[in-house]
């Protein structure tokens, strides 16, 4: 009889959820109802999240698919606290999908190690926005590419926040070849004095990228050549320009 009030109480909880979000088309066959204790974690989870403004839709999706992750109680506080500490949007699906995220330690020390480097909670929170990727970086990874783009290539942290990307791309193989291409070029005056904006260098394919500032050289052989040698990563070609 207890479980059957426990059952009741839950089903009228979802029903609440369901009369909340009047355009919600989701379909009460798919829901599993839990048993025992894990029943009040899960209400009051639940309710937590809806305190912080997490949609009704965000919170049904959960109850009819996802309901173990709700269902804990110190795992369960101790990752909503940390999320919450890191900006995340509790209007946005991103924050349901941090707060239960397997990796969530990782996520945490991603956090630290961008935090110590100089970004703001809420650019960090833009760029695993942008790049689920960042998620896991080393904090020696992330150190050794700021280190290089910002103080030796002089790019800011915003335009770094805005390509999230190149935290993901091998220095040593394309972000320093693909630099010391545009260092040649800017030596010799060929793109101006001021540094080209970050995407068009590092974020484009290769073959942007060649086209852009390789090819368009290709009256002065001796420039071409030596721009190829500097960036192994394209290669000349007699009649196209092909890639590695």
């Amino acid at each position: 009889m207890r479980w059957h009030k426990a059952v009741g109480r839950y089903y009228d909880f979802v029903k609440d959820i369901i009369e909340a979000d009047k355009s919600s088309n989701y379909e009460m066959s798919c829901l599993s109802l839990p048993h025992g204790t894990c029943q009040g974690n899960i209400i009051r989870n639940v309710l937590a999240l809806r305190r912080l403004g997490v949609p009704q839709k965000l919170l049904f999706s959960l109850l009819t698919s996802n309901f173990h992750v709700v269902s804990g109680k110190e795992r369960f506080e101790d990752s909503l606290e940390k999320i919450v500490a890191m900006g995340f949007d509790p209007a946005n699906s991103k924050f349901v999908k941090a707060l239960f995220s397997r990796r969530i330690h990782c996520l945490q020390s991603s956090f630290e190690a961008f935090i110590g480097l100089g970004f703001s909670g809420d650019e960090f929170v833009t760029m695993v926005k942008h790049c689920p990727q960042c998620i896991g970086l080393s904090a020696e990874s992330v150190k050794k590419k700021i280190e290089f783009l910002v103080k030796e290539m002089n790019w800011s942290l915003k335009a770094v926040v805005s390509n999230p990307a190149v935290f993901g791309y091998n220095l040593e193989k394309r972000t320093v070849p693909r630099c010391n291409v545009i260092k040649a070029l800017m030596t010799k005056g060929l793109l101006g004095s001021e540094l080209p904006p970050l995407s068009p260098v590092l974020v484009v394919t290769g073959e942007a990228f060649l086209n852009k500032y390789v090819i368009k050289h290709d009256d002065d052989k001796d420039l071409v050549a030596a721009l190829m040698a500097i960036s192994p990563e394209i290669v000349l070609h007699r009649s196209s320009y092909t890639f590695l």
